[in-house]
């Protein structure tokens, strides 16, 4: 988003509090109020508009304060494509200055032409118990999703804390928002709350964007609303590559054959950027449990929660045979030495 709303940080005679909108273009800043001002109570900030069914002490109602809103921000998204050259602060007020009066200009003649009834109805903001029922909120359908989508897909225990995650953020997003509000512009608010309300790096956004998108989407298998631009946007996701870190055989051999002191030891390693730091081991025995371990999922490929979950009946005859938790898929793999004589070390020990 190229403009951002708050409220500013003093009230006015009236107690309330003026709204003031950040542009950011292309390394200018421009603050600047929009010519409203709203009690805070009635500031969604989550979604930077005005709750619906509010009016303000100037007999603004919300749907024309938030118009102004979306107005300002659609213009400023337009606005920066068609720069060459990086703008002055002074061009950026002049642009809002423009949209303001281009929003009072219209506002001027709806106000003139409403004596249709049925354009009093359209233009007023409607609410529960006057007029039509207001629309159940995306987040009401939230626990009924995890439940049942849970149930068929069999979630594991970290899939289901992701999606309560998931819930968590889009109640602090908002409560109350229907599920026709996310539209491209409405998917692009809840990224941007989670990018910079809720401060999170983007492979997180990454992860709760696609929990709302499987959620939207079973929404609509049920037929709870029509959300066509769910398929239709991809938000960009800025994730550096992470480095893949590995031993060379000549390497794990060292770590298998490796005599840990009796006594404990120091020794000096190196992180993934090269520096070098001291590591002392004061329980030998306890250490050299955890380094055979390691070497066991290096020599049969499993994964650490397949390993820790391994029994000594899943293996005969030199043969592990196991489910994955993961992706639950069965593997049958055949020890090779180093696997076996590793066990073997440890045949006469039980362990939880």
């Amino acid at each position: 988003m190229k403009a951002r709303f708050y409220l500013k940080p003093e009230f006015n005679k009236s107690g309330e509090a003026p709204i003031r909108v950040s542009i950011f273009i292309r390394g200018t800043r421009m603050m600047q109020g929009i010519g409203f001002s709203v009690d805070p109570e009635k500031w969604n900030l989550a979604t930077q508009s005005v709750r619906k069914g509010y009016r303000n002490r100037s007999g603004h109602s919300a749907a024309e304060i938030n118009a102004r809103i979306t107005k300002i921000s659609d213009h400023f998204l337009d606005y920066e494509l068609g720069l060459s050259d990086k703008p002055t602060t002074a061009q950026l007020a002049a642009e809002l200055r423009q949209v303001i009066r281009c929003c009072e200009v219209r506002m001027a003649a709806l106000r003139k032409d409403r004596t249709d009834p049925a354009a009093l109805r359209e233009q007023a903001d409607v609410l529960p118990g006057n007029g039509a029922p207001a629309a159940p909120s995306a987040y009401s359908y939230v626990d009924a999703y995890l439940r049942i989508r849970g149930r068929e897909a069999s979630w594991a225990q970290h899939t289901l804390q992701m999606n309560q995650g998931f819930k968590n953020h889009l109640g602090r997003f908002s409560k109350e928002l229907p599920l026709s509000y996310f539209d491209k512009k409405g998917l692009a608010a809840f990224v941007d709350f989670l990018r910079f309300d809720a401060a999170l790096e983007d492979s997180s956004v990454r992860k709760i964007y696609k929990n709302l998108v499987a959620f939207l989407n079973w929404c609509q298998s049920q037929g709870y609303a029509a959300l066509p631009d769910v398929s239709g946007y991809h938000p960009v996701f800025k994730i550096p590559a992470k480095p893949v870190v590995f031993l060379t055989h000549s390497e794990l051999m060292t770590l298998y054959r490796y005599r840990l002191p009796k006594r404990g030891t120091s020794v000096t390693l190196r992180d993934m950027s090269g520096r070098s730091y001291e590591k002392t081991v004061t329980a030998p025995a306890a250490m050299e449990r955890t380094r055979d371990l390691f070497c066991f999922c290096a020599f049969t490929s499993l994964r650490y929660s397949d390993m820790a979950n391994l029994h000594r009946c899943d293996i005969q005859d030199g043969v592990l045979s196991l489910v994955t938790r993961k992706t639950n898929t069965r593997l049958q793999i055949k020890l090779n030495s180093y696997a076996q004589a590793i066990l073997d070390k440890y045949k006469r020990q039980h362990f939880p």
